[in-house]
């Protein structure tokens, strides 16, 4: 592969060490080294100091102290910082396999039609990688729904000099929209013009949930409610609204028989969540919702 696009990683990170030491050493082993970490730490002073250091002479990492604050609004105060030419967003929990970044580059090197790549999350190494050359057109809003992780989300850099990361929605947020900021993002791009297409040859690995964890129902709701809120703010028709309600609860029996109490517990959570989200939004309560049909465009 060559690879000749430069890539910038807006990370941003709380409360999390071990898992971070992970994410660099998977990016220290990279193929590819042409990138720069922009690390949004929101931890209390000193807190990854040593581990920074360990990473000196192997990564270009460059720090900025934030606030503690949601994650979309901590990407927002990185991004308009990239002067690379590709934007990568991993969390801090996640890590890469050593050809990733060669290939979400050398991507965009051979596809100059493409703006927005859709990688693969795996918790587990793909024995046989796909073909380098295969990419699949995404133009249905309704894929698109079930297609976006930020871990797996790779951009052309000119997708943010016009959007940005809608405040609302998201992890931290200020309202009680705690996800689908991605997928926000990426049905803004589409319509905006941009082109998004899958690429199953760019793995990220990633942990599975823990489902049986006792703060994964109170998580499931919050983002339920989220999931609920971006129907209603992109119109999105009510079969298909109606059908986001019912899968968690169709889910829950086999959840229940396959995984553990708690799996289907989270299931349960999920289901309330997405009811009580789009009773929400039927009465008029979307908390600061009516502000965010403009919100995530660069002003």
């Amino acid at each position: 592969m060559t690879a000749t696009r430069s890539i910038a990683l807006i990370l941003t990170t709380r409360d999390r060490r071990w898992e971070l030491l992970r994410l660099f050493d998977s990016l220290a082993g990279q193929t590819n080294a042409d990138f720069v970490v922009r690390l949004g730490d929101q931890n209390p002073p000193g807190y990854l100091d040593d581990i920074l250091a360990l990473y000196t002479d192997r990564l270009r990492i460059e720090r900025v102290t934030l606030e503690p604050m949601g994650l979309s609004r901590a990407r927002n105060i990185l991004l308009p910082q990239v002067q690379e030419d590709i934007v990568v967003l991993p969390d801090d929990d996640c890590w890469y396999l050593p050809d990733t970044l060669e290939r979400v580059a050398d991507t965009f090197s051979r596809r100059s039609d493409i703006d927005v790549l859709l990688g693969q999350w795996t918790n587990k190494k793909p024995v046989v990688a796909a073909s380098p050359e295969k990419t699949r057109p995404v133009n249905s809003p309704y894929s698109l729904f079930f297609s976006a992780s930020s871990i797996t989300l790779f951009f052309r850099a000119a997708v943010f000099q016009s959007l940005l990361f809608d405040e609302n929605f998201g992890i931290g947020c200020p309202t009680r929209f705690q996800s689908g900021e991605e997928t926000d993002l990426l049905l803004r791009a589409r319509d905006a013009g941009f082109s998004i297409a899958g690429a199953p040859s760019i793995a990220v690995r990633h942990d599975n949930p823990p489902l049986d964890a006792p703060w994964m129902p109170k998580k499931a709701r919050s983002y339920a409610r989220g999931r609920m809120a971006l129907l209603r703010k992109h119109k999105m028709p009510l079969w298909f609204r109606l059908a986001n309600i019912v899968y968690p609860l169709a889910a829950l029996p086999l959840d229940c028989v396959r995984e553990c109490r708690r799996a289907a517990l989270y299931r349960w959570a999920m289901f309330g969540g997405r009811v009580n989200g789009a009773l929400q939004c039927s009465a008029g309560v979307p908390d600061r919702l009516e502000d965010a049909a403009d919100a995530g465009r660069v002003k």
